[in-house]
């Protein structure tokens, strides 16, 4: 069988399939111009724009590789799409046609060719394509490790940029159809699922920018709420979505017509988990927990006095292999160019917190209204690393970076340098795991 080796040797024709394969655009990029005196730089200024799924598959040069490549795998070669055919005329048919041509013709074994090297944006839109691609993608396709990538609303543009956390190069622009970010703020993630708003007391909105699915949920009464945590993606069975202001808590589950309003004050409490069907939330000021259930609704306060005073922290509650986790990380007021990182565990038996010093296999990526733990050997993240964002409210922190790492088992902290200057109004950066559910 000829190798991608054989074939770059032997075609004249590959260089530009290579360049599809890779992303890079045939012509040299140029014309960068930094936006402020040590701001980032939007690398996209002057590219041209990022290759699709329709481009790749109505492509000549990728046609005649892929044909070579099923004749060494004795597969069903699909026919070539000529640019001299009458679907030539109108672009957008002649990709649809390819798409169809190349769904029901290409092996799987070039599938895994491309998806190897694919954005992984396109790679999640190719893996729709069929049960057989879908399957292969779950294997090929780095968006589909579960590992949580970046999302940023890029300043001045109507585009929101990826970045990855296992390679910190790699990057991509993603629309958020049907919405204009410079004018939705973000108020949450979870599953690749965003929580998206208008204006503040507008409805809020379920987003999942690569499958393009929407919820728009209806108005809370009083419609002046604030998101406070979604537990899942609402295509999973036992999806709720919680609002508060200060009198009441808002639940709401896919197929509800109507918020369910809980008569409790919650105005303070703003870190949640869920933990064996309970939900546990964290006083910001006093670091208080209560622990409560939904349907019927129940409110519990755990007497567990807090580890430290967590008033001026940032702190999160995770639920990460069956325990729920409480992570504080502060900024000294004699040193704010370095974070302190106390992380415990709940021991509910005894009401204490006790401090851990080891994550084993997992990583944690924080946020604000996010606490996401998975697998770092998974995931292929830093084990026992800690990944999170400072809010776009902490100006005066000197480590104004994209994010930062913590590892727990070195003490080292880093942080990644932004690569796009920040839209405010989208609100903080969030973790988001790229899926079709």
């Amino acid at each position: 069988m000829n190798t991608l080796q054989d074939l770059q040797k032997q075609s004249s024709l590959f260089p530009t399939f290579h360049e599809l394969l890779t992303h890079q655009e045939p012509h040299e990029r140029g014309g960068k111009q930094e936006l402020m005196e040590g701001a980032p730089v939007d690398e996209d200024e002057a590219s041209a724009d990022h290759i699709t799924i329709g481009d790749l598959l109505a492509d000549e040069a990728f046609g005649k590789i892929a044909h070579a490549l099923a004749v060494g795998m004795n597969a069903p070669s699909p026919p070539l799409l000529q640019k001299s055919t009458p679907f030539a005329s109108n672009e957008k048919s002649r990709k649809k046609r390819a798409q169809a041509i190349w769904n029901g013709y290409l092996p799987v074994e070039i599938v895994e060719l491309v998806l190897a090297r694919m954005n992984p944006k396109d790679a999640v839109r190719l893996s729709t394509a069929c049960k057989d691609w879908r399957a292969t993608a779950a294997r090929y396709d780095p968006t589909l490790k579960k590992t949580p990538w970046l999302l940023t609303m890029m300043l001045s543009k109507t585009n929101c940029r990826m970045r990855s956390v296992v390679d910190k190069e790699v990057s991509f622009k993603i629309k958020l159809h049907g919405f204009e970010p410079q004018r939705t703020s973000c108020c949450g993630c979870s599953q690749g699922w965003l929580v998206l708003r208008r204006k503040r007391n507008d409805p809020f909105s379920l987003f999942n920018p690569f499958s393009r699915a929407r919820f728009d949920l209806p108005s809370p009464k009083p419609a002046s709420t604030t998101f406070l945590y979604l537990s899942s993606a609402p295509t999973i069975p036992g999806c709720v979505l919680l609002a508060r202001n200060f009198k009441n808590l808002f639940v709401w589950r896919p197929g509800d017509v109507c918020w369910t309003a809980e008569e409790v004050d919650l105005g303070k409490f703003d870190a949640v988990a869920r933990f064996q069907g309970q939900f546990y939330a964290l006083h910001s000021s006093n670091g208080s927990l209560i622990s409560f259930q939904l349907f019927p609704f129940k409110l519990r306060k755990l007497h567990v006095p807090p580890p430290m005073d967590i008033n001026k922290t940032l702190h999160y509650l995770v639920e990460s292999c069956d325990e729920v986790l409480l992570v504080c990380i502060v900024v000294p007021r004699w040193n704010r160019k370095f974070f302190v990182v106390h992380v415990y565990r709940l021991d509910a038996e005894n009401k204490a917190w006790i401090e851990i010093k080891s994550l084993g296999d997992r990583a944690l990526f924080l946020n604000r209204n996010q606490a996401i733990s998975v697998s770092a050997r998974d995931s292929e993240c830093g084990v026992g690393c800690i990944y999170f964002t400072t809010p776009a409210s902490w100006h005066w922190c000197n480590w104004s970076g994209a994010w930062h790492v913590y590892n727990m088992d070195n003490k080292n902290m880093e942080s990644v340098p932004k690569k796009v200057l920040q839209h405010r109004m989208f609100g903080d950066n969030v973790w988001i795991t790229p899926c079709l559910n």
